[in-house]
């Protein structure tokens, strides 16, 4: 009797999984299964504290709060208000522009002995211009902001040369006052750039944070090919790249969100 049953279950269970199956054949995926399907979302109370819309407002004039203005411009694009992008067209959303060429402003960083360059950087980077230094400002508060949100799938992207002049000017700057300060800012540099590479779920996002990382990890390699290294960096390198995690490395959410973005599910004919 007991084996009856059970065969009486698996064949009714046999038969709900078969039904299922031909019943959806043709049809778009369920909401429950598309749901399982999306990244997991972050949310903040204060979106003024969200790491995304500080890189977007970035660049913005000195007086305005580079979060904030990041948020307004996620907002439009939300609303349908700038369906082809971010608007930086608008007034003091632009005002931090590149000076000068990147080789001219920090041409220490890809010397042969960059340690050194560094530190007779400091009285060059004294005479940073105002807006050099804004620009390295706000970078050092960068890490104070959380990377959560829905603002890292968006499928546009901020103005990254600003970003990138900031990384090189805050780990500079860094080295410049003690070789442990810039080591540290290295770290930190590399372990924020690597959060964004976990949670992007855009490939320009991904690609973004494998550029800076990529630099910094070139530096590194730099500092740790001199005929003498220098103690500090010697000690301070074992844990500052470990290898990359799984979902540092994957690709899985940046493609499905790129082909979702571009052709949604529908029902086959």
């Amino acid at each position: 009797m007991k084996h009856l049953i059970i065969s009486i279950v698996v064949i009714w269970a046999f038969f709900q999984i078969s039904s299922l199956i031909w019943s959806s054949k043709g049809q778009p995926p369920s909401t429950t299964f598309t749901r399982l399907l999306e990244p997991p979302q972050y949310r903040l109370a204060n979106p003024y504290e969200n790491g995304y819309y500080y890189l977007l407002g970035f660049s913005a004039d000195t007086p305005l709060n580079p979060a904030k203005v990041g948020h307004e411009m996620w907002l439009e694009t939300t609303a349908g208000h700038s369906a082809g992008g971010f608007d930086y067209d608008k007034p003091g959303r632009l005002g931090l522009q590149i000076e000068r060429p990147l080789e001219e402003l920090l041409p220490s960083w890809n010397s042969e002995n960059p340690l050194s360059e560094f530190r007779n950087t400091n009285t060059r980077l004294q005479t940073l211009s105002s807006r050099d230094r804004t620009l390295l400002a706000r970078y050092e508060h960068f890490p104070l902001y959380a990377l959560r949100g829905h603002g890292v799938r968006t499928p546009r992207h901020a103005t990254f040369c600003r970003n990138f002049v900031g990384h090189r000017l805050y780990v500079a700057d860094g080295f410049s006052r003690q070789t442990a300060l810039g080591m540290q800012r290295l770290k930190n540099d590399m372990h924020m750039w690597r959060s964004i590479l976990r949670y992007a779920t855009t490939i320009t996002t991904k690609v973004m944070a494998e550029i800076v990382i990529t630099d910094d990890l070139r530096l590194l390699s730099t500092l740790l090919s001199q005929p003498i290294v220098n103690k500090t960096v010697l000690a301070m390198s074992p844990n500052i790249a470990p290898p990359l995690t799984a979902p540092e490395s994957s690709l899985r959410w940046p493609l499905q969100h790129h082909f979702r973005a571009r052709r949604p599910w529908r029902a086959q004919s």
